[in-house]
């Protein structure tokens, strides 16, 4: 440090920015470039991995989509089937009401005949 310079933070951060020429541009100092550089080198990696991100995100996108369409076409083979099903049972059970309908016709027949049976042998 030169005889009558101050040292203070600010002072420090002061002489750590670049220097500019009485027109406005940039003096070249190397060892600022490499940070720099350095800054370019981290900003280009994050924007592949956000690249990467977004591209990953959009991938998911589409398979969600496709999972979604997927799944409201099996809802809508389920309902198919259960209506199909509901419909069969109905039928199966109206069926059987019929077959134990005649099945106890037929048992209260047996019984009559038998009692008519029983009454003519009596006589």
């Amino acid at each position: 440090m030169k005889k009558g310079q101050l040292s203070s933070p600010v002072c420090d951060s002061v002489m750590d920015t670049p220097a500019r020429h009485s027109h406005g541009k940039r003096a070249h100092f190397p060892n600022l470039q490499i940070p720099h550089l350095q800054e370019q080198k981290d900003t280009n990696a994050l924007t592949d991995k956000l690249a990467i991100c977004v591209d990953k995100v959009r991938s998911l996108e589409t398979v969600n989509a496709n999972l979604c369409q997927h799944i409201a076409e099996a809802e809508a083979d389920t309902s198919r089937k259960l209506t199909l099903y509901e419909a069969e049972l109905t039928e199966v059970r109206r069926v059987l009401d019929s077959v134990a309908m005649e099945g106890n016709q037929a048992k209260m027949e047996v019984k009559r005949l038998q009692s008519e049976n029983k009454d003519l042998k009596t006589r």
